[in-house]
Formats: structure tokens, C-alpha cells, sequence
């Protein structure tokens, strides 16, 4: 009989391979979430300095797509929980990964 101060190893506190793939998985669409994030945030002083922006404008984008972000993200989490969320997942990589491929095959080094 085991004391309760002794360290568990159960098969109960330990992930199976599944829970590992979708902690994977997980962690690299907040990973993905953070890039499109920073994609708006890094080249912004340069974008409003070419377009002759002000503060009070940078602002606005960076409140719009925040907000963009924040409005389609409790439908969506409706919609996987009736629809299936892996299938939403996948869709939702398709959507936004088909114009960043489409990009980089008519136009690989344009700049």
C-alpha cells in the first residue's frame, strides 16, 4: 500500500500520444495566432511612416484587427462545437494558409 506522500507514476498523470499530438498542435496555432499578431505590429511605424499616418491611426488598425480577431472567435468556437472541431481546424488552416501559397507561387521573389 502506497503512502500518500510517496511520488505517483501512474499511467493517470502521465499524457498518452494522443494528448502529446494535440498539445503539439495546440501550441502551434497559438504559436500562428502570435505571428499574425506580430505581423501587424512590427512593420506598422514603417506602414504609417510611408502613408503619413498619425498615432491616432495606428491605433485604429491595431483596434480593428484585434477586434476582428476577438469578434469571429466565440462564433467559431460554437460553430466547432456543433460541426466538429478538428474539421473546423483544418478548414480554418486551409482558408488562411491557400493565399499565403498562392503568393508564393505567382510571385516568389517579388518585393
Amino acid at each position: 500500500m502506497r503512502e500518500s506522500g510517496e511520488n505517483n507514476s501512474d499511467d493517470t498523470t502521465r499524457l498518452n500520444r494522443t494528448q502529446w499530438t494535440m498539445l503539439v498542435i495546440m501550441t502551434m496555432s497559438s504559436f500562428v495566432v502570435v505571428l499574425d499578431f506580430a505581423s501587424i505590429f512590427i512593420p506598422l511605424p514603417t506602414i504609417m511612416e510611408d502613408l503619413d499616418g498619425t498615432l491616432d491611426e495606428a491605433t485604429w488598425v491595431i483596434t480593428a484587427f484585434i477586434l476582428a480577431f476577438a469578434v469571429f472567435l466565440l462564433p467559431s468556437s460554437k460553430f466547432a462545437n456543433n460541426h466538429g472541431r478538428r474539421r473546423l481546424f483544418l478548414y480554418g488552416v486551409t482558408v488562411s494558409q491557400r493565399p499565403r501559397l498562392h503568393a508564393r507561387l505567382h510571385h516568389p521573389w517579388g518585393f
